[in-house]
């Protein structure tokens, strides 16, 4: 936190002497995206584009923002701007392709597969102008989960987390990948150094979290992550599914049926054998167990 408050000092500073530098507004803007205070946030990118609106870093940032505030269809216009302005620019084909996976696990796409399909086309043409970028392989590897590519995935976790150790996000999705094969204790190891290396971390990080826990058979640890992450997000389908089967398997019936009224409030549409979540252990037994707890707990076939 220090750190944080040593840039944010040393930015204000800057603004009280030029205030109208847009790079200064800018990073300090993307600073408060950072620390979750959004409202600044949003007054101080807006202002570097109102300063600067041909600078396609600015437009990134605003992207950023967006997408913290889960407005994802404005986070794909900010990133298209940005690549408007800069065909080039590796990093916001990234963001754009990060902004495709969000629309596909939110619950709301007609085509949650085209959406990965565009997220991995999106970073391979980041990395084939930049095949350095530790951020491109974690998307990729949160993106070919969902293509049912473990083995993949986990490349590109290790990949992201070898170019840049102090990635969040990268260690969160190769935590959740470790989880689906199995490989509990590493999975626990790289969700705990996502949620250090974030000041405010994102909920889904206390998923990464709930789940490692849940493979280790520490379901009172488990129980209390995902809580945690359900009060923050109430509609994150896959943290209520992870808390129901917890509850499920650590003999907490009761609980594992009340908890799942919540995931039909989400999907009403909700199908044990066909949903995502339990597609995505790549171990049949594994799958074959969820499906008999979730339907325990009273959730449609």
């Amino acid at each position: 936190q220090k750190k944080y408050d040593l840039a944010e000092a040393a930015y204000k500073k800057a603004l009280e002497l030029d205030p109208n530098q847009a790079t200064t507004h800018n990073n300090l803007g993307y600073l408060y995206v950072e620390l979750n205070h959004l409202q600044k946030a949003e007054e101080l990118i807006s202002r570097a584009i109102e300063l600067d609106s041909t600078n396609p870093v600015y437009h990134v940032s605003l992207g950023e923002l967006y997408v913290k505030q889960e407005k994802l269809n404005e986070a794909e216009a900010a990133f298209k701007k940005a690549l408007e302005l800069d065909p080039r620019f590796s990093y916001a084909l990234v963001r754009l392709g990060w902004t495709y996976h969000q629309e596909a696990i939110s619950g709301r796409a007609e085509s949650p597969q085209a959406l990965f399909d565009r997220t991995i086309e999106m970073v391979n043409k980041a990395l084939a102008l930049d095949d350095c970028l530790s951020d491109a392989y974690g998307v990729l590897c949160g993106a070919l989960r969902y293509k049912f590519e473990h083995e993949k995935a986990i490349e590109c976790g290790e990949r992201a987390v070898a170019l840049n150790r102090n990635d969040a996000d990268s260690n969160g999705f190769l935590s959740l990948v470790l989880s689906e094969v199995g490989r509990g204790e590493e999975a626990l190891e790289r969700a705990e150094i996502a949620l250090r290396l974030e000041p405010v971390p994102p909920a889904w990080y206390l998923r990464t979290l709930g789940a490692a826990y849940r493979i280790l058979g520490r379901f009172e640890e488990a129980i209390a992550v995902h809580r945690k992450c359900v009060e923050q997000l109430p509609d994150f389908l896959h943290a209520q599914l992870g808390l129901v089967l917890t509850y499920m398997e650590s003999g907490q019936e009761a609980k594992g049926r009340e908890q799942a009224v919540q995931v039909l409030r989400i999907d009403s549409k909700f199908s044990c054998s066909n949903d995502i979540f339990v597609s995505l252990f790549k171990d049949a037994a594994v799958r074959e167990r969820c499906i008999e707890l979730l339907r325990k707990a009273g959730l449609p076939d």
